[in-house]
């Protein structure tokens, strides 16, 4: 334990020098707090340890006159040290962990949860000496777990206040989640796979949380994080792919590429990727099973497929099917030339539906006096005929503020406008719908799905 803690105070000698000048000349109390160690036996205790933590840390920021690192500080220790959580923290480390903070004092801990207990063990210590300055526990049932957190947030308040005076403490500001052990557990399991970089696992544990406690404000934090983080990756990601289509073209760049665009569903990209080499393929090695140009010509035909573009999907489909009769692919290109074909033909029946529907509406002076309203109705006409060009030019017209006098509510508008852009995979413009309803409809009904789908937003 000791040599490997030497060996990590030279690693992390730069971010102690960094931090212990950030608080230099500070006349604040500076605290952090240890990840508390987990005495329970079995799985009863998975996932609290981080929970308690953040949710403790949260409560801490609270206080008037104290400054308090963040948990994301003590994990870039735990993994710069390539130490486990379990008997990481002692009298003996503690302080030290402290001192890489570059904070005064540190609280640490332990927890035992059983089937019919939570208790939790604190501890209050002075980096410089490692005195301990305070302690105490706190015990409950495990559904009272919530009134425990807060118990122990607050009590490791008044002791600091007893080391530091002149900080204030207002107990009204501190919260905990209105949920039970298990979705704590949840929390705490989320910031794991954060911290692991598992990021898309740990937005839908997050997602599900704040579903189920809308009150979560340290869940809805994280999941605010994370999704920066995953757009930041994107653009990475992005960036790489982009770099990787303009190098000189092989069988095994491609493949990489065109199956890249593929398992992410970015269809729009696939198919302007293949229709960019279909003059020049790359050569397949000679122990492949098919040629360059069967494989471009079936993502051409399958995107435009994906992407509902029908007319250039049966033009490719029945090309295919002519060119390559033995091709493994001919059952799922065929299958897709009989789907255009019949959606061709019930794309006509609706339009047919719509517009007899629409010289209805047109044939009723009433609606006649209202253009706008008129503009709304023939939308909703085209929109449920998924004619989505049409149901957006005419949406786009609307005056919100005159259909509202009819109590027709504009945030309503926006999502069929935001539908529209999803069924036409046009995310750009779908964040900027989205963006709208969050400022002028903060209230509506439609966001949580709206916010919801953007992750799913097709390309």
């Amino acid at each position: 334990m000791r040599k490997i803690f030497r060996a990590s105070v030279k690693v992390l000698l730069p971010l102690f020098l960094f931090t212990a000048g950030l608080w230099a000349g500070n006349s604040m109390p500076t605290i952090s707090l240890s990840y508390f160690e987990d005495l329970s036996s079995g799985q009863e205790s998975s996932g609290f340890s981080k929970a308690l933590a953040e949710i403790l840390i949260s409560n801490l920021t609270t206080i008037e006159g104290v400054q308090v690192v963040e948990r994301e500080n003590l994990q870039k220790l735990v993994d710069e040290m390539e130490m486990g959580l379990t008997g990481m923290m002692n009298d003996h480390t503690v302080p030290k962990v402290g001192k890489l903070l570059g904070t005064q004092y540190i609280v640490a801990g332990n927890y035992l949860i059983s089937e019919k207990d939570v208790m939790v063990q604190y501890r209050i210590m002075e980096v410089e000496t490692a005195a301990i300055l305070g302690s105490g526990n706190v015990q409950t049932s495990p559904d009272k777990v919530l009134d425990l957190l807060l118990q122990v947030s607050y009590d490791i308040a008044r002791q600091l206040q007893k080391i530091s005076p002149g900080i204030k403490i207002n107990k009204s500001k501190m919260s905990v989640p209105r949920i039970d052990l298990n979705r704590i557990r949840d929390y705490g399991l989320a910031l794991d796979l954060k911290d692991r970089g598992e990021y898309e696992k740990a937005q839908d544990i997050l997602k599900g949380l704040v579903v189920k406690a809308p009150d979560f404000n340290q869940a809805k934090k994280e999941l605010d994080r994370i999704r920066i983080r995953i757009v930041e990756y994107d653009k990475i990601r992005e960036e790489k792919l982009k770099q990787e289509s303009k190098n000189s073209l092989t069988w095994t760049g491609f493949n990489k590429l065109a199956l890249s665009y593929m398992t992410s569903m970015q269809y729009s990209k696939l198919l302007q990727y293949c229709m960019k080499i279909r003059k020049d393929p790359p050569a397949a090695p000679a122990e492949s099973m098919v040629t360059a140009s069967e494989m471009i010509d079936y993502y051409i035909a399958f995107s435009a497929s994906q992407l509902k573009k029908w007319k250039i999907a049966i033009e490719e489909s029945e090309k295919f099917l002519k060119s390559y009769p033995s091709s493994m692919y001919y059952q799922s290109v065929k299958l897709s030339l009989n789907q255009g074909l019949e959606e061709i033909k019930t794309m006509k029946s609706r339009r047919e539906n719509a517009e007899k529907n629409i010289s209805v509406l047109e044939q009723d002076p009433e609606t006649m006096k209202d253009r706008n309203y008129l503009s709304y109705r023939t939308g909703l006409e085209y929109f449920n005929g998924q004619m989505y060009e049409d149901a957006l030019g005419r949406f786009k017209g609307i005056s919100l503020k005159e259909l509202e006098q009819r109590s027709i509510p504009g945030d309503s508008v926006l999502y069929y406008i935001f539908m529209c852009y999803y069924y036409l995979r046009d995310k750009k413009e779908g964040e900027k719908v989205h963006k709208a309803v969050e400022v002028f409809y903060p209230d509506s009904g439609f966001l949580k799905a709206m916010t919801a789908m953007l992750d799913m937003f097709p390309e």
